[in-house]
């Protein structure tokens, strides 16, 4: 089981727990650790405040986020069993007015982290996923700073780190921040690594600058030299050091100053365009495919130029020649070309892929060997190959109407959600919700 619960499912939380959460009084109000309290497998997370249903799901969200966040810094994120990150839940606190809010500190040698937030089932994931980062990382660079200076100061985390990084946590977002990225590129928009750097602090919301600072962390951690420079980076931000482009590139195994690391970063958001991984939640790249393979050209088959056939045909052409000897050859590489085209695509446009090879398929009809299922086979008549290209089409129809849909609302969220101002310019100190 991934959760204890009173008893055997979910502990009711034990008195060493209690006594060690005292010193929190400030971020844990009195009284709200209770029956419907959830401390998660690992002891790393408590949630309370919510009923056992929101509280379970709640433990379960953010273990799930923590284990993403452990992988994306390398395995060195630490949670101290029975110090653990504290998530309250008050429905019936007004004056959170559907906000999130953290708090962090170093105190005798342990670290005290809290969100509170007004419900989990109805939170924005997105900036839950941000915020719980957010403390993640800070407490594992709070901990990296006492380790190399001794000190006990509690370190936040800059933003265009952990934001970079919870960023990169979900193949969705990742997707659409690439998208947003390259769209800015496109029209001249695109900020350059100095400017991202600055960014220690971003309000909360959709911001186009966390799209950019979640492809630069795309970019970084893609790099084989990623293990050391997160090494080093980490090791900086902990002693308090400000992250420069030049401090950075110093670290790279190829790149020697700030400027060469802008060009790189530039060729990297320009090699978005190519990159599949960009259309994961969108066919339209396959669309494109699809309708590639669709368009004809005889030519390419190598079929001789005196058989006189037009430069271009189309699936249905192939129903009235189905009986000319280059048919055979020509819907052959038609259905391995297809069926090569759509390796690694999305859902819909494989689905469309296999009615156009069903029509392929009809079209290669061949008596069977055996002489009894011979007599009793025939081949597909035009009208049964029409109702299988008719399906085909159908489907394809559905899916560039669908394509078109999910294009608009892309550009519409973005337009609608995201600051269409510059960067936002900030380098002071990332302000703690809590009292």
């Amino acid at each position: 089981m991934l959760l204890r619960t009173m008893g055997m499912r979910v502990l009711n939380i034990p008195v060493f727990l209690a006594l060690s959460l005292a010193a929190s009084a400030q971020i844990m109000q009195p009284g709200r650790i209770g029956s419907t309290s959830v401390l998660s497998s690992s002891q790393r997370f408590l949630v309370t405040g919510g009923n056992k249903v929101e509280n379970l799901n709640a433990a379960l969200w953010i273990e799930e986020t923590a284990e993403k966040v452990d992988f994306l810094t390398g395995g060195e994120l630490h949670i101290e069993r029975g110090n653990p990150l504290h998530l309250d839940i008050r429905p019936e606190d007004p004056s959170l007015a559907g906000r999130i809010l953290t708090s962090g500190r170093f105190l005798v040698g342990r670290i005290e982290q809290s969100i509170i937030l007004p419900s989990f089932a109805q939170a924005d994931r997105e900036s839950l996923l941000e915020e719980v980062t957010d403390l993640l990382v800070s407490r594992l660079l709070s901990r990296k700073a006492a380790f190399l200076t001794g000190s006990e100061d509690y370190i936040n985390a800059p933003d265009w780190y952990s934001i970079g990084l919870a960023q990169n946590a979900t193949s969705d977002l990742r997707a659409r921040n690439q998208y947003v990225a390259l769209r800015e590129w496109e029209e001249g928009r695109c900020p350059g690594v100095r400017d991202l750097l600055f960014l220690e602090f971003l309000p909360s919301g959709r911001w186009k600058n966390k799209a950019f600072c979640g492809v630069l962390f795309d970019w970084l951690s893609s790099r084989p030299d990623w293990p050391d420079v997160r090494s080093g980076l980490l090791d900086a931000l902990a002693k308090g050091e400000t992250v420069s482009a030049d401090m950075l590139a110093e670290r790279m195994d190829d790149i020697s100053d700030g400027r060469e690391l802008e060009q790189a970063w530039d060729l990297w958001v320009v090699s978005l365009r190519q990159k599949r991984n960009l259309w994961s939640l969108d066919p339209a790249f396959g669309l494109n495919e699809l309708q590639d393979v669709l368009t004809i050209d005889p030519q390419t088959v190598g079929l001789s130029p005196q058989l006189a056939l037009p430069q271009t045909m189309v699936p249905r052409d192939l129903i009235g020649a189905r009986n000319e000897p280059w048919s055979r050859t020509l819907t052959t590489f038609l259905s391995a070309r297809l069926a090569s085209a759509v390796i690694g695509q999305a859902a819909e446009v494989r689905q469309v892929a296999e009615a156009y090879q069903s029509f392929f398929e009809a079209l290669l009809w061949s008596p069977p060997r055996n002489r009894m299922a011979r007599l009793f086979a025939h081949p597909p008549s035009d009208r049964e190959l029409s109702e299988l290209l008719r399906k085909a089409d159908l489907l394809l129809d559905q899916l560039n109407v669908q394509v078109r849909q999910r294009q608009d609302y892309l550009d519409q969220y973005i337009e609608e959600t995201f600051d269409r101002d510059g960067l936002t310019e900030s380098r002071g100190e990332k302000p703690t919700d809590l009292p």
